[in-house]
């Protein structure tokens, strides 16, 4: 008879809630799968195909889900927002470098977000999709000019530069970057990064001096101080990815359904006597549920 394992507590097993949300991620890929394909053009579909090839390795475990949720946003932006559909292919292509960078593990803290890893990444993904683009308008499977595949690479190879101090101005990067950003306040991202910044012992000292809880509803506070949603200066300063508002209204709402939802987990994950087959289960219907809605936006 298998002896069933203790409640979880959430501020105080890292790795017990790492496992349970890299448990929830896979269970959701199918759904998020699914529902990405309902969205996309066949040349888009032949994208997705290559990016799903592509082994992610260490500690960018939760790749799969990302290359899911950014073009799944991307979509609707798209459809709210008049933008040029191709803008969907950057949002497939933009982190595909990743495949061939070494990421540090979640419990390590914070270390996978280093200047250079992202200057890396950024210059693989450009390399990487131009050389896709232009076989699969060889091939007849995309119709993109030259300039328009430049103008696509270009977005990819520049996306994270608001991160290493350089902000961007065009309206499609721009598009773009809230495509990108929208994964941030998402399920899997707020937690992977929750657990990531509980075992950072410099963010620990940081949250400690500035008379803050290390806990899931000040990290919430802080995620939502880097969108310019709260307006206190000691949060902003204590999100290590800087702060920028949305450029998009769509952008904004899905954030601020995000953000609902984030506080509805907290405080269910937070109940005592809650299982880890609960958290799971719990976990898994939230990032279903978070999919879904991104596509019924209006």
């Amino acid at each position: 008879m298998t002896t069933p394992l203790p409640p979880l507590r959430l501020t105080a097993q890292p790795e017990l809630l790492l496992e349970i949300l890299q448990h929830a991620m896979t269970e959701s890929l199918e759904h998020g799968r699914k529902l990405l394909n309902e969205q996309l053009t066949d040349s888009e579909k032949s994208v997705q195909d290559y990016v799903e090839q592509q082994a992610f390795i260490d500690g960018s475990w939760y790749r799969p889900i990302h290359n899911i949720l950014v073009p799944l946003v991307m979509t609707v932006l798209c459809r709210e927002h008049s933008l040029s559909r191709d803008l969907v292919l950057a949002a497939q292509l933009h982190d595909i470098g990743y495949a061939g960078v070494k990421v540090s593990g979640t419990l390590t803290g914070m270390a996978w977000q280093n200047a250079d890893i992202r200057s890396t990444h950024m210059l693989h993904s450009a390399k990487m999709s131009a050389a896709l683009l232009r076989s699969l308008c060889k091939q007849g499977t995309l119709s993109l000019s030259e300039t328009r595949i430049d103008s696509l690479v270009a977005i990819i190879g520049t996306h994270d530069d608001p991160y290493l101090g350089r902000p961007l101005s065009d309206p499609e990067a721009l598009a773009h970057r809230d495509a990108d950003r929208a994964f941030v306040i998402s399920c899997v991202s707020f937690w992977k990064d929750f657990i990531a910044w509980s075992s950072d012992s410099a963010i620990r000292a940081s949250i400690s001096q500035a008379g803050l809880q290390q806990d899931p509803d000040t990290f919430l506070q802080i995620r939502c101080a880097s969108f310019l949603k709260e307006a206190n200066k000691t949060l902003q300063d204590l999100n290590e990815a800087g702060f920028e508002p949305w450029y998009l209204s769509k952008s904004s709402q899905l954030c601020n359904r995000m953000e609902a939802a984030r506080r509805e987990e907290i405080s269910l994950l937070s109940a005592e006597g809650l299982s880890p087959d609960e958290a799971k289960e719990l976990l898994t219907r939230s990032i279903e549920r978070e999919l879904s809605e991104i596509v019924a936006i209006h």
